[in-house]
């Protein structure tokens, strides 16, 4: 197909733009993958690095030492100190203990983090019984064990902190406490502590079951990234494997033939019934046996590994890519357009790009009823690369949620999407913007990439 052929179905596209349900990821700039990532522990993991923790548990005990002092003193509100602080001087010396139990580069564990946040729980709860119980403003902070529970601990964990704050909140419920309007004979109304009641049971449980499933969300994105990259690095070391295997074959080729010939010489110059004729003979087929050998490697590992890898045009990738796909029953077409000037982008051979293309490729094909037409429009501005198929499309409840880990982009195929996730990270990180949509008939993947990108 020329160019004037896809520029009549770039424009077509371009019309029917206004009827197509479309979800758009927008353009990210990603650092090498594990940049930043330091202390994050093992992909999808819970637990708290040592800094982070430290942090928030000293500002913790810190903020309870200051508001106690602050409205004792400033205030003027007669507070029971001794007790108070013991509370928080527990809470303290738990800090120091996790702390302690893990060194630097480490993680403290789910099991002591559900713990010092049960701990946690019950030491709010004491404070708020020695202050006022939920008549005290600072009830609220009854939500905070729940809340670090739902993002920093497993569901098991999540539901034994949240089910602990419930029970302190009912148990303050019926302890009303002392209070400083209780002399002049103000009790606030039951129906203020039942509605206080209330409204932290359910905000426990609500906001600590919202902030898990999005803490879960990321934790699968982590997991789908490092389970792709840790595949990827296989690969590149099973090709670097492969490319000294053919070295190796290329550089003992001379000597062991070398070796056969001395072993045959020797073969012939040496009398009958000599002893050494049979180590020359057995030599001789020994040298034979590694030639073969390393000819099998040469043949498993071709000699284009062993030179360095160059970027290839963009263009002449797709032709290999579709090139693999001809044993396929569905037809695929290959239409480029090039601006006077433009530079058309170029990635190596054996890098995330093709990766992508690879999937999105096999992926058009194997929902396409008869065909797929691949166009590739190199402007002065942008590159756009377009996969269009004429298959079922992509269902409409899962069109806005495409690009997602184990987000299946067609029907109830028995896939978990992760192929289209993986794809739209790695082209992502190129510097490329992604759009996906449904045709009259079939569904359609745009690629751009922005010249500087």
């Amino acid at each position: 197909m020329g160019a004037g052929g896809y520029g009549g179905r770039r424009s077509s596209l371009g019309t029917m733009s206004t009827t197509l349900s479309r979800v758009a990821i927008a353009p990210v700039r990603v650092g090498r993958f594990g940049d930043g990532a330091s202390g994050l522990g093992q992909p999808g993991s819970f637990g708290l690095s040592p800094r982070t923790f430290a942090v928030i548990r000293w500002t913790q005990v810190g903020g309870q030492a200051f508001a106690v002092a602050f409205v004792h003193v400033s205030v003027g509100i007669e507070l029971p100190l001794v007790p108070l602080f013991c509370l928080i001087g527990i809470g303290a010396l738990t800090t120091i203990w996790s702390l302690r139990q893990m060194h630097s580069p480490q993680r403290l564990g789910e099991n002591q983090l559900g713990l010092v946040l049960v701990v946690d729980a019950l030491l709010i709860g004491g404070l708020l019984g020695l202050t006022g119980a939920l008549a005290n403003p600072f009830a609220l902070f009854l939500l905070f064990p729940a809340v670090l529970a739902a993002t920093t601990v497993g569901l098991a964990w999540c539901t034994v902190v949240c089910a602990v704050v419930v029970a302190v909140v009912s148990a303050l419920a019926y302890w009303q406490g002392t209070v400083p309007w209780a002399e002049a004979g103000y009790r606030l109304p039951s129906v203020f502590t039942t509605g206080t009641w209330a409204a932290l049971t359910f905000g426990t449980v609500l906001i600590a079951s919202y902030a898990w499933r999005i803490a879960e969300e990321g934790r699968r994105m982590s997991r789908a990234l490092v389970t792709t990259q840790l595949a990827l690095d296989r690969e590149q070391r099973l090709n670097r494997i492969d490319g000294l295997a053919a070295a190796a074959a290329h550089d003992l080729a001379t000597p062991l033939a070398t070796i056969r010939v001395v072993a045959k010489e020797l073969m012939h110059h040496l009398p009958e019934g000599s002893p050494a004729i049979d180590d020359a003979r057995l030599l001789h087929d020994q040298a034979r046996r590694c030639g073969d050998i390393l000819q099998n490697f040469g043949r498993a590992a071709p000699r284009d590994d062993l030179v360095p890898v160059e970027d290839v045009p963009l263009s002449s990738m797709l032709e290999r890519l579709i090139a693999d796909q001809a044993e396929r029953p569905v037809e695929v077409r290959l239409a480029v357009a090039a601006a006077t000037g433009a530079v058309e982008p170029a990635f190596p051979p054996t890098g995330e790009v093709r990766h992508a293309l690879v999937n999105l490729l096999d992926n058009a094909v194997t929902y396409a009823t008869h065909e797929v037409t691949v166009t590739l429009d190199v402007a002065l501005e942008r590159t756009i690369l377009t996969f269009i198929d004429d298959g079922p499309g992509f269902p409409p409840e899962v069109l806005g949620r495409i690009g997602e880990p184990f987000t299946s982009t067609r029907s109830n195929d028995g896939t978990h999407g992760l192929g289209v996730f993986i794809a739209c990270t790695f082209l992502l990180r190129s510097g490329a913007e992604l759009e996906f949509a449904n045709r009259p008939r079939g569904a359609a993947v745009t690629i751009t990439w922005p010249h500087g990108a």
